[in-house]
């Protein structure tokens, strides 16, 4: 039959490694408290990246409908050109 201090020594040696498992979840835990944080983090900076994105995309539209405008513009001057010159040809 087992010793009294032979049961204490048993039951220190539980507790040691009750100990070294607590201590393991407790890293584990940090560890996933950490990540969560890095993961929230990253999170906001694909959102901030995508919207970036979605205004790069709308100001290039925008600066196509621009640009399409004035070549639509840049057409009709020389149109008016092309008449002033004809009226002025033939006025002459």
């Amino acid at each position: 039959m087992a010793t009294i201090e032979q049961l204490s020594q048993a039951l220190s040696e539980i507790g040691s490694g009750i100990q070294v498992v607590n201590n393991h979840a407790n890293d584990i835990q940090q560890q996933s408290s950490t990540q969560a944080h890095v993961a929230d983090s990253i999170r906001t900076k694909v959102e901030t990246i995508t919207s970036h994105a979605d205004d790069t995309s709308t100001h290039a539209l925008q600066s196509r409908e621009i640009s399409v405008n004035l070549e639509q513009l840049a057409e009709q001057l020389e149109q008016l050109l092309h008449q002033f010159t004809l009226s002025s040809d033939n006025n002459a």
